[in-house]
Formats: C-alpha cells, sequence, structure tokens
C-alpha cells in the first residue's frame, strides 16, 4: 500500500532519500498516487521541513494487512512503517534532521510485524545539542555535547487508559511556552485519526536553556522529555526501560481506571530517583478520592488535579514540581543513553549499533584514534598528516601563488618563473618522499578504506567522523574563550589609544597574541576531511 513492500526490513538507503520523483515535488497526494506518500514525508524530512509530519491525504485506504478501512491514515502510521524501512545509514540522517527541525525523535522503535522493540542508539549518535547552563559558581556556561554522551535528567510521561487530555501538547507546553508542537498530538493536522501501529513507540525531545535574561528558562541546564505512546499497561518492556533510565515519571489517567495493575504499576514508577507526578484529568483541585482506600495507597505520592485548569496552569504546576526535584538531585541519578544499552537488552529490547558492521567499523576507527597520540589536537594534526603542514603544503602554495604574482621586479619574468618552479618540484619532491611511507595513521586509514567491504567501510567512516570531532570539541572551548578573552583586550586597549596616531607596545602584542590564538583554531580543527584532502 505504501510502496515500502521491496523496501522492508531495513532496505531503504540515503540514495533512495534523495532520488526526486514527480510525485514529491508537491504538498499533497492525489488518490492514485496513495502509495508515494511514505516518500513524499521522507523527501520533507531531507529539506528540514517541520510541517512533514502533517496529513497530507484524507480519502478510503484499502489493499494493507495492517490499515484495514480505515479513511484517514494517521501521520505517524507512515512516519513508523517509513523507519521500519530505513537502513541505519538513512535512520541516522532522518532523526538528525528532525531533531533540526525541534521535532521530538523517535528512540524506542516497534515493529508492528513481530512485535519487536529497537532501540534507536546508532540513529541519535550524531544529534548534538548546544545550550547554556549556569555552573555552580553563577557563571553562564556554553555546552555543546551528543546527546547521548550527556548525563542529562530524562522525564518519561505515560497514560493509563483512553484519555481526551493530550499528554503530548502537556508535554509541549512543558518545554516551551511559545506552542510548538515538539510531539504530534491530537490538535495537529491528521493528529484525531485512528492510530493503528503508533502505539509502543517512545519519543524524545529535549528542554535547552537559553541563559538569556529576557527569556524565562524555568531551569538551568537540559532536560529530555520522553513520551511512550498509548496505554502504559500494554506495553510493558517500553515502561520497564524507560523506567530504569528516568530519573522522574509523569503519569496522567482517570481515577476510574484505577484498579489493580494500575496501582502496582504507579508503585513501581515511583522508584525513580526522582518519585512520579500523578495527574487525575478527571478530578478537580481539592476533590476527594471516591475510594478512601486509594487516597491511602497514594498518600506521599505527589498527585495533581487536571480537570478545570488550562495548559498554562497545568504548565505551570509541573514545572514547579520538576524544578522542586531537580534542584536537590545530583548528577549521579542521571543516566547517559549510550550506556543504557545493557539495561535494555535486560528487558529483550534489540539494540541497532548490534549491526555486525557497525561494531567492526567502531573497533577500526577506534585503531586509528588509539595512533592519535598527541593531547593537543592542533599538534597531533601536522604530526599526523604531514602533507599538509606549513613545510610542505603551505609552502607549495606559497610558491605557486608567487608564480603568478610575480612580485621580484629585479629579474626577468622567465628567469624569476624558473627559479620559483624549480622550488616547486622540490618540495612537491619532499611531497612524494612522505607518500612512499605514509604514517602510521594514514597507512592504517587507507587500509581500512581498500581492503574493507562497503557497509563495514561506510560505518568506520561514520565512527571515525564523530570520534574526531569529540576529539575536537575537547579542545576547541578552552582555545577560543583564550581567543575571545585578548580580542576583548585588544579592543578596550584600542578603545583606551583611540587619539593616538600610532599603535602602543601593548597593542602590537595583543595583535600578535591574537593571530597566534586563530592559528591555534583553525589548526585545532581536526576532522575526516583532513584524512581525505591528505
Amino acid at each position: 500500500m505504501l510502496e515500502l513492500s521491496r523496501k522492508f526490513p531495513r532496505k531503504l538507503s540515503i540514495k533512495d532519500a534523495m532520488i526526486i520523483r514527480k510525485e514529491t515535488l508537491g504538498n499533497v497526494v492525489n488518490s492514485d498516487q496513495i502509495g508515494r506518500i511514505s516518500f513524499l514525508i521522507l523527501h520533507k524530512i531531507m529539506m528540514f521541513d517541520a510541517r512533514s509530519r502533517a496529513s497530507l491525504y484524507t480519502g478510503e485506504i484499502q489493499g494493507s494487512p495492517l490499515l484495514k478501512d480505515i479513511d484517514e491514515i494517521h501521520p505517524l502510521d507512515i512516519f513508523v512503517t517509513l523507519l521500519q524501512c530505513c537502513n541505519n545509514f538513512l535512520t541516522q540522517d532522518v532523526l538528525t534532521r528532525l531533531s533540526t527541525c525541534q521535532l521530538a525523535i523517535p528512540f524506542l522503535l516497534p515493529n508492528p510485524y513481530d512485535e519487536s522493540i529497537m532501540y534507536l542508539l546508532w540513529g541519535m549518535r550524531e544529534i548534538i545539542r548546544a545550550w547554556k547552563s549556569t555552573n555552580s559558581s553563577g557563571v553562564l556556561v556554553s555546552n555543546e555535547c551528543r546527546i547521548v554522551d550527556y548525563p542529562a535528567p530524562i522525564i518519561s510521561f505515560y497514560k493509563i487508559g483512553e484519555l481526551q487530555q493530550s499528554k503530548s501538547k502537556i508535554i509541549n507546553e512543558i518545554i516551551s511556552e511559545s506552542r510548538v508542537d515538539f510531539f504530534y498530538n491530537w490538535d495537529c493536522e491528521g493528529g484525531t485519526a485512528d492510530k493503528q501501529f503508533v502505539d509502543g513507540m517512545a519519543e524524545m525531545c529535549c528542554y535547552l536553556p537559553s541563559g538569556k535574561k529576557d527569556v524565562n528558562d524555568f531551569y538551568s541546564d537540559i532536560i529530555m522529555f520522553a513520551n511512550l505512546r498509548g496505554d502504559a499497561k500494554k506495553h510493558a518492556k517500553q515502561l520497564d526501560f524507560m523506567q530504569k533510565i528516568s530519573y522522574m515519571s509523569c503519569v496522567l489517567l482517570q481515577e476510574c481506571e484505577m484498579d489493580d495493575e494500575a496501582l502496582t504499576l504507579l508503585e513501581k514508577l515511583s522508584k525513580s530517583p526522582g518519585g512520579v507526578i500523578i495527574m487525575f484529568a478527571d478530578l478537580k483541585n481539592n476533590q476527594k478520592f471516591k475510594s478512601e482506600k486509594l487516597n491511602q495507597q497514594l498518600n506521599g505520592m505527589c498527585v495533581m488535579r487536571l480537570k478545570g485548569k488550562n495548559f498554562a496552569q497545568i504548565r505551570n504546576d509541573v514545572r514547579k514540581e520538576l524544578v522542586v526535584k531537580l534542584s536537590s538531585s545530583t548528577k549521579t541519578h542521571y543516566k547517559k543513553l549510550s550506556e543504557c544499552v545493557e539495561i535494555a537488552k535486560s528487558f529483550g529490547i534489540q539494540i541497532d549499533e548490534d549491526d555486525k558492521g557497525c561494531k567492526e567499523g567502531q573497533q577500526l576507527a577506534e585503531g586509528v584514534m588509539q595512533l592519535i597520540t598527541s593531547p593537543n589536537a592542533h599538534e597531533a594534526k601536522f604530526k599526523m598528516l604531514p602533507l599538509q603542514g606549513p613545510d610542505l603544503w603551505h609552502k607549495w602554495a606559497t610558491l605557486d601563488k608567487e608564480s603568478y604574482r610575480q612580485l621580484a621586479r629585479n629579474k626577468s619574468v622567465d628567469i624569476y618563473s624558473k627559479e620559483i618552479e624549480t622550488k616547486k618540484k622540490a618540495v612537491r619532491q619532499n611531497q612524494f618522499n612522505f607518500t612512499v611511507k605514509p604514517t602510521p595513521v594514514m597507512k592504517a586509514f587507507l587500509s581500512n578504506l581498500v581492503y574493507q567491504d562497503g557497509n563495514i567501510r561506510l560505518y568506520f567512516l561514520h565512527w571515525l567522523k564523530m570520534l574526531l570531532d569529540d576529539h575536537s570539541r575537547k579542545i576547541l572551548p578552552s582555545l577560543n574563550n583564550a581567543y575571545q578573552k585578548t580580542r576583548a583586550e585588544l579592543l578596550k586597549a584600542k578603545a583606551e589609544n583611540k587619539n593616538e596616531t600610532e599603535d602602543s607596545e601593548i597593542i602590537a602584542q595583543l595583535k600578535e597574541k591574537l593571530k597566534l590564538q586563530n592559528e591555534q583554531l583553525v589548526n585545532a580543527s581536526f576532522g575526516l576531511e583532513h584524512f581525505f584532502r591528505e
């Protein structure tokens, strides 16, 4: 029906996603093109279109064993089907683009055919978020990190039973007051359609403080909000896993749903470090429970009554409770997503990084990184990649530029050109001498490119790119801070010396220092592109 049967499972590649089709150029899919709706949504995601999840088709749909004669397709049903057909590389690309568009990303993906669950750790590897937080001294600090490697508090949201209140919209309100639909909800276009197999999918979105005085940040550090789709009682594996990795849980339900199973579930969630917030959608503020026994059972738990409250009131109440709980916590209570693999396996959840090619590619990339022994990236760069250093490539480029400019006017053009060509040949010969016996790093890199098969080679390049970026990211912030500090000193010195005709000795020293720091910043940029350039 969605013309993805040939691509299932996990056969849809980035190459397929980049093909421009006639059907992907419009915004609406006609009844005779219903099979192309999945490619239209994929194409919009690849274009960083934040509206890519919107419902694009309404009409009678037949011919699918899963979508049985329904009137409208839920956009997330198509999205889940699409992800089941994407290979690991396309999944990573799709999730990275969704995150860039400030949309929630799935991290637990259920398979509607065999009921298996996949933890999309590899899919989240490339997602890097930046935010500003306040340290213990009250100083504003800029942060940039892969979300899978940062120990942030995870707040998980669940619902019990069928509710008219939208859990996803409540989370959107908590994250931001600007009414952004991070999580697709009932009020979004196509959100009222019946869901066929979205239930069981868990999504995640980050709250990122800006650090600006004119912006009302309700918390000073990053928070990850996780959302389990569907009735939590029907998805035990996802719930158990999310409870283990979460700092705190929030549950939305009605009093009529409070049976023994629901109570057991709440007691389990209350064991999280931050406890649990229980939100009753059918009770007004100060309204008592019909059962006195229930009142005793929920004693000591944070209970909120939502009936009669608007989203602003609910948002403020939940935020206030979150701040109280998070302020008394430490990072020992938080888990990195990259360290939750064994927890996921213990509940029978599959890991996308268990792919054989992914494991081998990671080992090869780590082997190359071990050869980069210098702790300073700008020192390691020219040591491991000598052809790009000042003694070879820079010198040759300077001579090549001079051959066109001909700045030496005391010699004839022919004689000077021959001198430059002689020098260029000498430098080029030195470059050839290095290629005869490449450095251990380049030897390992070239060996992996030449002798590994295509899939392992792709994983190797992806892993190496991420590891090199992380290596540079450890050094660049301190160098950038030093550069900005020197620049501020230079501007201050110029302001004090603005009436003088010539620069003072202090200004000259600061200019020289700034030039040196700028070179260090450029040289510290050590990425995969430098290997290919070498």
